[in-house]
């Protein structure tokens, strides 16, 4: 989980159903890149003993090294205006798994980039279990959102795009 740390990004719910999951997967390691108040998160942890599985790092200048050990992206932001952790995690192939509000929607084809969710819980464990348990699952996912994300999150794709709207403006002006 890389992002600000805040309620309004479900960080706590991310880390119920991660202690779910550590019940059948003893070996899985959650870690929280980020800044932000983490008092809520280390309470859960400290009293379901999560501290060996569950770690907070605090703001990290570089991000990349964390990128390059993570197999699953998770976020469970209730509001996300542009989801650039989604896209970062995209651009490593990594398997995306988002709540299904604001720009996640845009970002992640459901099924076929990555993994979206209701936000409960149960949906976050759910989608976590499926990758968990099915590596090709996982390695598709991830190559999707790599193609998807090498395709549209660009300079050459975005430089098109906005010259097309400055162009059909200019000639909305015209007339």
């Amino acid at each position: 989980m890389v992002g600000n740390i805040a309620t309004g990004k479900g960080q706590l719910e991310i880390l119920k159903a991660f202690h779910l999951l550590s019940k059948n997967y003893p070996n899985i390691k959650l870690v929280f890149v980020g800044a932000g108040d983490t008092s809520t998160l280390k309470t859960f942890i400290y009293d379901n003993q999560l501290q060996s599985l569950v770690s907070i790092t605090g703001f990290q200048e570089n991000t990349e090294l964390y990128y390059l050990k993570t197999d699953i992206l998770i976020a469970n932001s209730a509001r996300e205006a542009f989801g650039r952790v989604l896209i970062e995690a995209s651009s490593y192939a990594i398997p995306v798994i988002a709540r299904s509000t604001g720009a996640s929607t845009e970002i992640i084809i459901a099924q076929e980039t990555g993994i979206l969710h209701d936000g409960s819980i149960e949906s976050i464990y759910q989608a976590l279990h499926n990758l968990l348990h099915d590596n090709k699952l996982r390695s598709r996912l991830g190559e999707a959102g790599w193609k998807r994300c090498s395709e549209l999150y660009n300079f050459e794709y975005s430089f098109q795009q906005f010259e097309s709207v400055v162009n059909q403006l200019y000639i909305d002006a015209k007339h």
